[in-house]
């Protein structure tokens, strides 16, 4: 398998009160394409804003250049909604059509209008799949807005045949994610012995993933 197999024991695990957090930022990117206001979901749930930051810094909920809010792939893949269910079937069935579309031609795009009468999708649930899908490194080009553009195009690479199915994509994000999360606190525990008078952990996030340009 190409993606490094980490044991589910070593993946970082949310736990509820993240996952509800996670869950109401699901059901309103679902209402706008165009992501939350993060100052809006920051205000509306102040007395979370430390949960937020820690989920921000852990690359659960991405930040977008326009200042708006997007679940993560990895935090969708955590999520035990139906919504989140959904989009990750999707993303499965749209995984198989894109690597057939490599496999017949490794030198065109292909449009995501076509791509949804290909598979029998709405074209808008395609749009809304792949915006999370690009998340993962098996694509070599793009649009940079799947929703404002009616050519939108999306363009495997040889990348897409090392890997099974999406979820051993979603498994490799998650290991990175786990990597990141368990060297990011063994830093600042090292940095609170040497300095225990530093502030705890920054808020900055560790991946910052445009959704939207």
């Amino acid at each position: 398998m190409y993606y490094e197999n980490i044991s589910a024991k070593f993946m970082h695990e949310l736990d509820s009160k993240e996952k509800y957090i996670l869950e109401v930022l699901l059901d309103g990117t679902s209402k706008n394409a165009d992501g939350i206001d993060y100052l809006s979901f920051r205000a509306h749930h102040f007395n979370a804003v430390e949960l937020i930051d820690r989920l921000e810094g852990q690359g659960y909920i991405l930040l977008d250049q326009g200042h708006h809010y997007f679940l993560s792939l990895t935090a969708l893949a955590q999520i035990d909604k139906a919504r989140a269910i959904e989009i990750l079937n999707n993303a499965e069935k749209l995984f198989r059509a894109l690597k057939d579309h490599y496999l017949v031609t490794q030198h065109d795009a292909i449009g995501v209008d076509k791509l949804a009468n290909k598979i029998g999708l709405d074209q808008n649930v395609v749009r809304e799949t792949l915006s999370y899908m690009i998340e993962g490194t098996w694509w070599g080009g793009r649009s940079t807005n799947f929703f404002g553009d009616s050519e939108a195009y999306i363009q495997p690479s040889e990348t897409i045949l090392k890997f099974d199915s999406f979820t051993d994509i979603v498994k490799q994000l998650r290991s990175w994610q786990s990597k990141r999360i368990k060297d990011r606190r063994q830093a600042l525990a090292q940095a609170l012995l040497m300095h225990p008078t530093m502030p705890n952990e920054s808020a900055q996030p560790v991946v910052n993933i445009p959704r939207l340009l």
